[in-house]
């Protein structure tokens, strides 16, 4: 019992004394300096918008098709004689050149008969001629002799028989003139600057006005029939549609990697969607697509268009406009850019009049010097104040582009469109669907280069 006591006593005693250290702590604890809370704003970079020109260029993809196709059909029938030497896929034609020849003996032989026989009708019209001098002068000499009411002036006359061996002459002239065509049918040329692409004939074979013998593809020009959005349109020229004398121009790239283009011309739209993608289709004609007018080598191109290539086109655009142009990730959601107004964030929705890879084209809601934030803010309030990093002057929003060289109006004139168009754009390569993917519901060609 006496235990117990002397252990609650040991507790109460402790109990005390820690009570008594706390109070000693607690007052002789330093006071806390109170400040004020930092209202400077929070530190941002800033960009100064300009108006620039802009032209929406339309760059799309297409398939390269043949501008003249044709499969050679021989207009007479017979056995070939003669087929143009190394005649095979892939030969070049000049307009003119042999392609085959069918063997012309039973042909001149048709020519032969049929000269004979204008011969013989022009004979017998001499004699038919002389045979009307002859009854012309009876006529005159036993008119008053003959009964007025039997008289048959031109039967008298034989003008029916003059008449015939006129008509007899004239067809024996056409039968030679048929044979002779017959004759020079014998002989297949090329009907213009060509390629074989496939041909099915022998020395020996015969054939008829219904065989396919040569299918040939023009080369003084190939189409590249490209898909651009229905919204695109707007943006190309397409002969006589636009009431233009010449369409767009465009560029028409061999190699992703490469800076070797190709110029070309809008010449039609074609009049249906396309039924996989719905999209309008426009055809882009390409001259001299083989380089074979400016010698190969020594024109400096260092690729070919071939037939069926899929390609890469920039489209020029039709008008050239006064556009904001920013980074794509300036914009926020909601088409809102962030803006330094006197000092506080104003979310202001903006037009966006074209989107591209990594930029945005604003028509309106933006003024001339007005100044973007281009730094992230972890929690944007609308009126937060903002302060300038270092104070220092902002730069301007083209300088954040990856090329603005791209939008330089003369680069069509000076040729530089093709090199600019791929230092821009890193991903021309991509596929259409991934680019259209990636675009937003705003019309968005994936081009960059401006005139």
């Amino acid at each position: 019992m006496k235990g117990n006591m002397i252990r609650a006593g040991l507790v109460a005693l402790i109990l005390v004394v820690g009570v008594a250290v706390a109070m000693q702590i607690v007052r002789l604890r330093p006071e806390a300096v109170q400040t004020p809370p930092d209202d400077s704003g929070v530190l941002v970079e800033v960009a100064v918008v300009k108006r620039l020109p802009r032209r929406i260029d339309v760059e799309a993809q297409g398939t390269v098709t043949p501008a003249q196709r044709v499969v050679v059909q021989p207009q007479v029938s017979g056995r070939i004689a003669v087929v143009a030497p190394e005649l095979s896929p892939g030969t070049i034609l000049r307009e003119g050149d042999l392609i085959f020849a069918i063997e012309d003996a039973d042909f001149k032989l048709a020519v032969a008969r049929a000269t004979a026989a204008v011969s013989e009708s022009a004979a017998q019209l001499e004699l038919e001629q002389g045979r009307g001098r002859v009854a012309e002068r009876e006529w005159e000499l036993f008119q008053d002799e003959l009964d007025p009411e039997q008289m048959e002036a031109s039967l008298a006359l034989r003008e029916p028989q003059l008449r015939s061996r006129l008509s007899a002459v004239q067809t024996a002239r056409a039968n030679l003139a048929r044979a002779r065509l017959d004759l020079d049918r014998t002989v297949v040329r090329s009907p213009f600057n060509a390629v074989v692409l496939s041909e099915a004939i022998e020395v020996g074979q015969t054939v008829t006005p219904q065989s396919q013998t040569v299918t040939l593809a023009g080369t003084d020009a190939f189409w590249v029939q490209a898909a651009v959005r229905t919204e695109e349109l707007d943006q190309i020229r397409v002969p006589v549609l636009h009431g233009d004398a010449e369409g767009s121009r465009a560029q028409v790239r061999l190699d992703p990697e490469q800076d070797d283009v190709l110029p070309g011309r809008v010449v039609r739209l074609l009049s249906d969607l396309d039924t996989a993608g719905r999209m309008a289709r426009v055809l882009v004609e390409v001259r001299d697509p083989l380089d074979l007018e400016a010698g190969g080598s020594a024109s400096g191109r260092r690729g070919l268009l071939l037939l069926d290539s899929y390609v890469d086109i920039l489209i020029e655009g039709a008008v050239v406009r006064e556009l904001f142009e920013v980074p794509r990730d300036w914009l926020k959601e909601g088409n809102r850019l962030w803006l330094d107004n006197g000092g506080q964030l104003e979310m202001r929705p903006v037009e966006v009049a074209w989107r591209f890879e990594d930029s945005v084209c604003i028509e309106n809601g933006l003024n001339d010097g007005e100044t973007v934030v281009t730094s992230r803010l972890a929690t944007p309030i609308a009126g937060m104040k903002l302060r300038r990093v270092d104070g220092s002057s902002p730069m301007v929003a083209s300088d954040f582009l990856s090329e603005g060289s791209r939008w330089d109006v003369s680069a069509w004139e000076t040729g530089a469109v093709g090199a600019v168009a791929r230092s821009a754009r890193p991903g021309l390569a991509a596929s259409a669907s991934q680019r259209r993917a990636e675009a937003s519901p705003e019309p968005a060609p994936v081009s960059e280069v401006a005139q």
